[in-house]
């Protein structure tokens, strides 16, 4: 695959003001292949397939097909291929723009679903600029509004500001990395308190224990993943963070009373990229 990019022509000054999609691009993921990236305004990227590394100002994280993460002005990011697949970016900027993701972190924030959310309004573009049909200035402008409020879902604070901050530390780090971790041992231990603690705390202030909430981030991805279609079992089992197919299916019946595979046939299909390659 090619890197392709689009610069769209600006809009009128009343709309630029307020939400501009400043440029939109493809990239290729190659494992072994570093990719930097930087943008003036908020630069969103996304996986599409494949599995890489992203270093937000020196911060580690990985992505899946399907996430991705936001930097906000001046930032920039070096991504780093772990298995072939594609990825997309779009910087946006404006008034509205900055309001809505002023909540972003200094560093960057995660999104669960960019990559996702990236297919659904920048693909198109560039689809429609390959077969020489490019989307006018406002349609552009459309598609950045409706990015940058996916990605607001995303970053917005919980909305019980009076949780501990233990339990919300430990929302961010499951939220995160609930694909790769082992469970809510790995938690406590990032987060350096026991177990008993943080189950203690955690159950207190949510209603629900941690292992339930993780369970619940992976059964919710995994649901996209069917919806999207493309991926055998096991490889939802594996994106999700579920130790195997047979495990995978025998909770998720649990919890929503049919088979994954019932599931999968049933689920009206999305217009997601599927994450076998590899929520809120």
């Amino acid at each position: 695959m090619e890197e392709y990019s689009w610069i769209p022509p600006v809009p009128p000054d009343a709309v630029a003001r307020d939400v501009c999609l400043c440029a939109c691009a493809r990239h290729p993921v190659t494992a072994g292949v570093p990719l930097r990236l930087a943008a003036a305004g908020y630069l969103i990227l996304g996986l599409q397939s494949g599995r890489a590394r992203v270093y937000p100002d020196g911060r580690a994280l990985s992505l899946g097909a399907g996430q991705g993460v936001l930097l906000p002005p001046g930032g920039e990011t070096v991504l780093d291929g772990v298995q072939n697949g594609a990825a997309l970016s779009a910087t946006v900027r404006g008034t509205l723009v900055a309001r809505l993701l002023d909540e972003t972190r200094a560093d960057g924030c995660f999104l669960p679903h960019g990559g996702r959310a990236l297919t659904d309004t920048v693909a198109p573009l560039l689809h429609a600029c390959e077969a020489e049909q490019p989307r006018t200035a406002l349609e552009a402008s459309a598609a950045a509004y409706a990015l940058t409020l996916r990605c607001y879902r995303a970053v917005r604070p919980e909305s019980d500001a009076g949780l501990p901050p233990l339990v919300t530390a430990a929302i961010g780090v499951m939220q995160e990395e609930f694909s790769y971790l082992y469970g809510v041992e790995e938690v406590a231990s990032r987060l350096l308190v026991t177990k008993e603690h943080l189950i203690r705390v955690f159950s207190a202030a949510v209603g629900v224990t941690p292992g339930k909430y993780l369970t619940g981030l992976r059964l919710e991805y995994a649901k996209d993943c069917l919806r999207a279609g493309g991926m055998s079992l096991e490889a939802v089992a594996a994106a999700a963070g579920f130790s195997g197919a047979a495990y995978f299916s025998r909770v998720f019946k649990q919890h929503y009373g049919m088979s994954p595979l019932t599931y999968a046939a049933s689920a009206p299909r999305e217009n997601a990229p599927p994450a076998g390659d590899i929520y809120m």
